[in-house]
């Protein structure tokens, strides 16, 4: 098994998929269709290398019951995962160190499961986190934004695709935007209404990406949390559109790490700071109660923010927490009062955590905040 062989058996699949489709009017039992997700990977030093990443990948999956596979190509695996019911097999291309794309046939709700599992059982991993305004921005990379989804306040879970009606919250929206155009520009006129604009997050969008000079087509679903759904009859073309959006991912979590990460440097006999505070000021201010249960969903350690922390109440009601990412163990310090929320990243802490905050955030308080 190598790469070639790899674009083969997914290239063969979309096609027959996309065949079967048409002879159906709708997909056959077991032609799911190809999912993509994009995971961070913060591996410590001593496993850096190709063989350490194997042994490093042989032991989470013994903890998650599965078994990897080498291949010919040291930077692509076999995952399997035996407590899933499929016999589907995930290729892991690890061509980014960092930035690891995880590609399969199984069914949706297994393969989330799956990947799921992997992430929240091992410190080192992380799904991918992208504010809704970032992820407008990079639709034009991308293909042809025809169809966005907005989610707000609602407790789905990292992968998870269906939505439980009966614990939706009385805030909760689920929306869903169309259009012949740019779907971006519908999109934009409804963010306008104030009654909409602190609530339209956008969680999803669904684009066309075509080539140039053949009739080549797909069409991709995208989430904030990095995950690709493709239909159509080019593995090229969503390999396209994953690796752009792995660059951009990769250029947007190195930025933070560039911009925001605080140390202190020598200059001849004194220290000086390198960085800068991240900054998130909030539309609207916050009373006493908003800012203690703000506090309590984001420092609980749990999903979707994994952050531990104790926030200490300072004068003014104004609140200092020294936390923990539970995303690498990367220390990072906040301020919060009722107008804005400082944080303080570690020079050696994950920029992941920044950009997940503010996804988050967007998606459960407010979708007009941006990082200063």
């Amino acid at each position: 098994m190598d790469r070639l062989e790899m674009f083969r058996q997914l290239n063969g699949w979309m096609v027959s998929g996309k065949q079967d489709f048409q002879d159906r009017g709708r997909h056959g039992y077991g032609k799911n269709l190809l999912k993509t997700y994009l995971v961070e990977a913060n591996i410590p030093e001593d496993k850096v290398g190709n063989r350490s990443v194997g042994a490093f990948l042989q032991d989470i999956m013994s903890r998650e019951s599965g078994s990897v596979r080498f291949t010919d190509d040291p930077t692509l695996w076999l995952l399997k995962f035996d407590g899933t019911e499929t016999e589907h097999e995930f290729y892991l291309d690890t061509g980014d160190d960092r930035f690891w794309l995880i590609h399969t046939t199984s069914p949706a709700g297994e393969s989330d499961k799956a990947i799921r599992g992997l992430i929240r059982n091992n410190l080192y991993l992380d799904s991918s986190w992208v504010p809704g305004n970032q992820l407008s921005d990079w639709l034009t990379d991308l293909g042809h934004a025809r169809v966005l989804t907005a989610k707000f306040a609602i407790q789905t879970g990292l992968y998870r695709e269906g939505l439980l009606e009966d614990e939706y919250e009385d805030e909760s929206l689920l929306m869903r935007i169309g259009a012949s155009g740019d779907a971006r520009v519908r999109w934009a006129e409804y963010a306008s209404l104030p009654p909409l604009a602190k609530s339209l997050a956008l969680w999803s969008a669904r684009v066309v990406r075509t080539e140039a000079g053949s009739d080549a087509k797909i069409t991709g679903d995208i989430t904030a949390s990095g995950k690709f759904t493709s239909r159509g009859d080019s593995f090229s073309l969503h390999q396209q559109m994953t690796s752009v959006f792995r660059s951009q991912y990769k250029n947007l979590v190195e930025n933070v790490e560039t911009q925001h990460r605080i140390s202190w440097s020598l200059n001849r006999e004194s220290f000086y700071p390198q960085g800068e505070v991240a900054e998130i000021r909030f539309i609207d201010s916050l009373t006493r109660d908003e800012l203690v249960s703000l506090l309590g969903s984001i420092f609980n350690s749990r999903e979707p923010y994994r952050l531990y922390g104790n926030p200490v109440e300072r004068a003014g009601s104004r609140f200092v927490i020294q936390a923990v990412d539970l995303h690498t163990a990367g220390k990072l310090r906040f301020e919060i009062s009722s107008t804005r929320l400082l944080v303080y990243l570690d020079k050696s802490t994950c920029g992941n955590v920044l950009v997940r905050l503010l996804t988050n955030l967007q998606h459960y308080s407010d979708a007009r905040l941006r990082l200063s």
